[in-house]
């Protein structure tokens, strides 16, 4: 069910984008700045409510009641049970780290996939695959990136204990800063930081910035107008 509303809001968003885009309806621009408000919003729930802070009870109410919106992407894409067995020699927390750090290619597959198929089936040509592709692009990954980022920094989350030795958050039973905790940090989590939380964003803005003047053009608001 929860993966059909994800889907559902995701076709709506790309629709949206689109149609406002090559139309320049400015009542479909201002449904796009709604949205992405509220899905920022939510975003910034989730993120806020899994640090390790003592938040006053009013707070922590707030967080409860609206985590299970704001984490959306995580249990569509929930791979708990495949690394969570006792078969499996991965624990969850370092499966879940190299899975979302896959994530973002593998959308970008499903999604080529899809608008391929679309494009050579309606044969649509005022909507090319790049425009298409782009936009929905855009879109999930801008839904998928707090998770992904979560995912990251989680590894680092650490805390003491009474015998003196700090271990992971998410499961302690994983010691923290041993050599097999280094090395999924630093060969995983460390480079999907690098290139998901840091590099990507700012290839967005680098390229916004340098089309400023073009941000009117139609073709443009159809790919980018989500952001």
């Amino acid at each position: 069910f929860i993966l059909l509303v994800v889907i559902l809001i995701v076709f709506f968003i790309v629709r949206t984008s689109l149609k406002s885009g090559l139309s320049g309806s400015e009542s479909r621009s201002y449904i796009n700045v709604y949205l992405r408000i509220f899905v920022n919003y939510i975003q910034l729930i989730s993120l806020t409510s899994s640090l390790e802070l003592n938040w006053p009870e009013e707070f922590q109410d707030l967080f409860l009641s609206q985590e299970l919106v704001g984490s959306l992407s995580e249990q569509v894409f929930s791979i708990d049970c495949f690394f969570g067995s006792e078969q499996n020699d991965i624990p969850l927390v370092y499966g879940r780290l190299i899975f979302f750090n896959l994530l973002p290619v593998v959308v970008f597959i499903l999604a080529s996939i899809f608008w391929i198929g679309y494009y050579n089936l309606v044969k649509r040509k005022n909507i090319g695959i790049q425009t298409g592709l782009t936009s929905t692009m855009v879109t999930l990954l801008f839904m998928v990136h707090p998770s992904v980022m979560k995912e990251n920094f989680i590894i680092f989350s650490c805390k003491t204990l009474g015998d003196g030795n700090s271990y992971l958050n998410p499961d302690l039973d994983i010691q923290c800063w041993t050599p097999n905790h280094l090395k999924w940090a630093l060969l995983v989590a460390v480079p999907g930081m690098i290139v998901w939380v840091t590099i990507m964003p700012m290839l967005a803005i680098f390229w916004l910035f340098k089309r400023r003047d073009e941000l009117d053009n139609v073709k443009l608001r159809a790919k980018f107008g989500f952001l």
